[in-house]
């Protein structure tokens, strides 16, 4: 585990400052790191890991201990090179360096190089885990239902106020396409707080460490990106009724929009006054008639 002067130190010989537009901040505190390692593995025994942006190796080392395998992603190609010779000993990890985003999802061919990496070494059980970059975390939080099915469980560190739009319920001003979404096909367990103190450099925000398991609703990946921009739409126009967005956002027929306001069974509300369950009839409803 690197200490703070440690982190600073290999960044100096490195010829390296933390890149903000990348959003480089590097855990150093060891309870934090052990949390996430220990909610990222303990449940889940004999496992695979996939590290989104594994930096200085802090976490990839700690999540080495207990997993089959890690399969450790980062940009940067120096900081690749660096965990690669500290960790070398490590016979359990695999460091690659690449950009793990592609099209705002998380790089299909990645996902797939890991997949055959676990039949190799006969692991059938995978875990996302991510200390992750915040500039990267909607790309990252919207690709965790389309994983596919090896994936059981993911722990993430994020921003608080995005934990906060994951948890939402309808009624509030976070309620929106995150807690929809996530709410949907995970069992979202919030698992620590973490100050801003614990990082370096230190950020401007707080952030919480969060635990997903896979719920029973499995996510229909030829439908999953229109079923996205659907709930985009009709959260779109927040101060507006959901009528009003409807008639702005989608091209339909008096009758149709008069059918799905019976159904709704709400007038003059807001998108974020809906239930979920009232929200995904409203997208199946609107996939059909917005061919």
């Amino acid at each position: 585990m690197l200490s703070k002067a440690e982190l600073k130190q290999i960044l100096a010989a490195l010829g390296r400052k933390p890149n903000k537009n990348l959003g480089q901040v590097f855990i150093s505190s060891r309870g934090v790191v052990e949390r996430i390692a220990e909610e990222a593995v303990f449940w889940q025994k004999n496992c695979a890991v996939f590290e989104l942006g594994g930096g200085l190796g802090n976490l990839t080392e700690a999540l080495a201990r207990n997993a089959e395998w890690v399969f450790s992603v980062e940009i940067d190609e120096k900081f690749a090179q660096n965990t690669q010779k500290r960790l070398a000993a490590l016979k359990n990890v695999t460091i690659v360096c690449a950009d793990g985003i592609e099209r705002g999802r998380i790089k299909p061919s990645l996902i797939q190089t890991f997949l055959n990496g676990m039949m190799e070494r006969g692991i059938r059980t995978a875990v996302f885990c991510s200390n992750m970059p915040y500039c990267i975390s909607g790309a990252v939080l919207m690709s965790l239902p389309i994983l596919p099915p090896p994936f059981v469980r993911a722990t993430i560190m994020t921003q608080r106020e995005v934990y906060e739009r994951i948890t939402a319920s309808y009624g509030s001003k976070n309620y929106g396409l995150l807690s929809l979404i996530l709410q949907r096909y995970f069992k979202v367990v919030k698992v620590l707080d973490v100050s801003r103190e614990n990082f370096y450099p230190k950020p401007e925000v707080d952030s919480t460490i969060i635990g997903l398991k896979r719920n029973e609703v499995t996510a229909d990946v030829s439908e999953y990106e229109r079923e996205l921009k659907i709930i985009e739409k009709i959260f779109s126009m927040r101060r507006k009724t959901l009528r009003q967005v409807l008639l702005k956002k989608f091209n339909l027929e008096d009758s149709q929009l008069s059918d799905i306001m019976k159904a709704v069974s709400g007038e003059n509300l807001r998108a974020e006054q809906l239930p979920p369950d009232v929200i995904w009839m409203l997208v199946g409803v609107l996939k059909k008639l917005c061919v």
